[in-house]
């Protein structure tokens, strides 16, 4: 049957039935059907679903990594699963939604690179072998387990994300534990790649904006840098070495006009580390402009698991009414069926999200003020 068939089928009906999470503002979750007489479809889209395209939501899949991964060469990038497709297109997408405070902008491959050089993407229990490769699979790296997939730490990048983001994370109810930590799997079911990318997303704003007590205007700066990777590069070196780093320095007075690496100290850490990820960034991007992006069939259940997986780090958010648009986005987009090819409906999918969720990424001008004297950059 084509869309156009089946749309025409889907949109005869005058009433239909979603499936949703009836939620309170715990973490408790129970299961409810919600009827909704409105038509699957927002006003602000299109009348029929527009085709995908190969890489609507630009997650890269199937690469040969140039660079050696915790030593090892030839080492084949893979989506682990949706949840991983998902988490990194979702944080990537937040930072969108920074508009004109700032002009940060990491792609899904800078989320994906920084676990693979953080936990060499092994931090679950339930990772599973490439389906297109079977004999490659993630090693399980139980090391990284404290810290997470990103190996986020807690008293560091987690103290100040609670720090700059009072208002959006409540770390008197969310813990590091709860929502960046990869430990104890088996009871709590999670292993906290979901909020652990958009964790890193409210850090790296905050890294970003710290720039400019360097002297610096971060945006300013970054609009005149060569290096293509400047942005990522330098969010990577401020991940590793943290925002007072000395090595900020040396790269905002003798890089803009060559690559990052060039000005941080020579075979230190922070040089692997910055090298490393931009390397993994270089080789995903390109992949993505060669259209290998992630597109297995998603369920719908995929999306539901999802949302169940960001709900710890806000509980105070309704969150049935984020179960309902993002269902009824998939469905629209999908024609009803389910599975789905993941570029069918992920653009719709995280659309609906971030629409519904009341808590977004922002510059923290006033925690930066605060805390730090600081400022955001288009302030």
């Amino acid at each position: 049957m084509n869309r156009l068939v089946l749309l025409a089928l889907l949109s005869g009906c005058a009433e239909y039935t979603l499936h949703a999470r009836n939620q309170s503002t715990d973490t408790s979750t129970s299961t409810a059907d919600v009827h909704v007489t409105t038509p699957p479809f927002s006003t602000t889209r299109p009348e029929i679903p527009p085709e995908p395209q190969a890489c609507g939501v630009p997650v890269p899949n199937h690469v040969d990594l140039s660079h050696v991964v915790w030593s090892e060469p030839g080492v084949h990038f893979y989506v682990p699963g949706p949840n991983w497709a998902f988490a990194s297109a979702f944080a990537s997408r937040e930072l969108e939604g920074l508009g004109t405070e700032m002009d940060l902008r990491l792609s899904p491959s800078y989320f994906l690179a920084t676990a693979l050089k953080e936990s060499f993407a092994g931090c679950s229990d339930e990772t599973v072998a490439d389906p297109l490769h079977p004999e490659v699979q993630f090693p399980r790296t139980v090391l990284s387990d404290y810290d997470g997939c990103l190996q986020l730490e807690s008293t560091t990048a987690w103290t100040e994300i609670c720090r700059m983001y009072p208002n959006e994370i409540d770390c008197d109810r969310v813990g590091h534990a709860d929502v960046i930590s990869s430990l104890d799997q088996g009871n709590t079911g999670r292993d906290n790649i979901e909020t652990g990318m958009l964790a890193a997303a409210y850090y790296n704003t905050f890294a970003y904006a710290m720039i400019g007590n360097h002297g610096t205007n971060p945006d300013t700066w970054m609009a005149s840098a060569t290096d293509p990777h400047a942005m990522a590069k330098m969010v990577a070196l401020i991940y590793n070495r943290g925002a007072w780093s000395g090595e900020i320095d040396f790269v905002l007075d003798g890089c803009a006009a060559s690559n990052i690496e060039d000005c941080v100290s020579a075979n230190s850490i922070a040089w692997d580390y910055v090298d490393a990820v931009g390397s993994y960034i270089a080789d995903l991007e390109a992949a993505v402009d060669q259209e290998h992006c992630y597109n297995d069939d998603v369920h719908l259940s995929d999306v539901h698991d999802f949302l169940d997986a960001l709900q710890p780090m806000f509980p105070g958010e309704d969150w049935s009414p984020i179960h309902v648009a993002a269902e009824e986005a998939f469905l629209w987009a999908a024609l009803g069926v389910d599975p789905a090819p993941f570029q069918t409906v992920a653009p719709w999918v995280l659309e609906a999200i971030d629409i519904e969720l009341k808590r977004d990424v922002h510059c923290p001008g006033a925690q930066l003020y605060q805390w730090y004297s600081g400022d955001c950059p288009a302030m």
